[in-house]
């Protein structure tokens, strides 16, 4: 039998809203107790890149103390470099806004150098949604998908605020434990 548009519509909205919520209860199991966070947000970027696509991702976190950089691959781009920032970045940083570019071949900030070859010749998005800790940015989560035309893309960033959350919690919870050890150690000091 055939379904009508609007139910095949329907259905394709009840898949992808079930993939969200079970990839967002993964990523919650991946950083509860989280006793090693880069360890965790690595988890977390294999995640994204196993369940919904995700050709490149990125944790940029502001502190040194607990910095994070997981390489985040465009087209003609060497993977970034610990500390190394993009304009992108540092624009969600300082306006605690999240940045969404449906087309990187159209933001010279992403887009690949002249003359940049290889199967990297497909058009990509790039999401960067601030992690939020204590009312001000702590970091960014950015990633790379491939482009669709009829990519919900505020749904996405919901999506992906959400995962940013889930983030800053546990950042925050890791900060407690270290600031915990910290104080353990003085104490066993004296």
């Amino acid at each position: 039998w055939l379904m009508p548009h609007a139910s095949v519509s329907q259905a394709k909205d009840h898949t992808n809203e079930t993939r969200r919520l079970a990839t967002l209860l993964e990523i919650s199991q991946a950083l509860s107790g989280v006793l090693n966070l880069k360890a965790a947000l690595h988890s977390v970027l294999d995640i994204l890149e196993r369940r919904h696509q995700v050709a490149g991702g990125a944790v940029q976190l502001a502190d040194r103390e607990h910095k994070d950089a997981c390489g985040i691959k465009l087209p003609g781009q060497r993977s970034r470099n610990r500390g190394e920032g993009s304009a992108v970045t540092e624009r969600v940083m300082d306006s605690a806004k999240s940045v969404v570019v449906p087309r990187v071949s159209q933001e010279p900030n992403l887009a690949p150098p002249a003359g940049a070859r290889g199967d990297h010749q497909r058009e990509l998005s790039f999401v960067a949604v601030p992690i939020i800790l204590g009312r001000r940015p702590a970091g960014t989560i950015e990633v790379v998908l491939p482009f669709k035309s009829d990519r919900d893309y505020q749904r996405s960033l919901e999506f992906y605020r959400v995962v940013a959350s889930m983030i800053a919690q546990a950042i925050k919870v890791s900060r407690m434990v270290e600031a915990d050890r910290h104080k353990l150690a003085e104490e066993n000091e004296h």
